[in-house]
C-alpha cells in the first residue's frame, strides 16, 4: 500500500485511485470527482445518480495510513455514511458536520460533472 501512496501523489491533491486498486474495488469507480483536502482527508464524490425515482450523490472520505486507507463512505442528501473505517467518533461527527455545510455545493458540483476547487 506503500507503493500506491506514492503512486497516487496523495500529498499533491490527487483523489484518484490507480487502476490496480479500483478494479479490486469497482463502487470507486463512481468516485471521480474532486472536491477538497483537508488534514490529509480527501473527499470525493459521484455524478448525480437516479434510482427509484429518487437522486443521489455517493461521497467518500478518505486518508491514507499505514495498512492502506481510513475512509467513510455515504450518500447525499441523508449524510448518512453506510460504510466506516478507521476514524473516530469524534472524527465521524466532524465529518458530518463538513459535508451538511458544504452538501449544496457537492449536489450542485454532481448535476455538473464536478468542479474546479481552490
Amino acid at each position: 500500500m506503500k507503493i500506491l501512496l506514492k503512486v497516487c501523489g496523495w500529498r499533491g491533491g490527487c483523489a484518484f485511485i490507480a487502476r490496480k486498486w479500483k478494479r479490486a474495488n469497482p463502487a470507486l469507480d463512481l468516485m471521480k470527482h474532486y472536491y477538497s483536502t483537508v488534514n490529509d482527508v480527501v473527499l470525493t464524490h459521484s455524478d448525480m445518480q437516479y434510482k427509484d425515482h429518487s437522486r443521489r450523490v455517493l461521497v467518500r472520505f478518505e486518508r491514507p495510513n499505514e495498512q492502506g486507507f481510513d475512509f467513510a463512505e455515504g450518500m447525499l442528501p441523508e449524510c448518512v455514511f453506510t460504510k466506516l473505517s478507521g476514524f473516530s467518533e469524534n472524527e465521524i461527527f466532524d465529518l458530518i458536520d463538513y459535508l451538511r455545510c458544504n452538501s449544496l455545493l457537492i449536489w450542485d458540483y454532481s448535476q455538473k460533472g464536478g468542479g474546479v476547487n481552490a
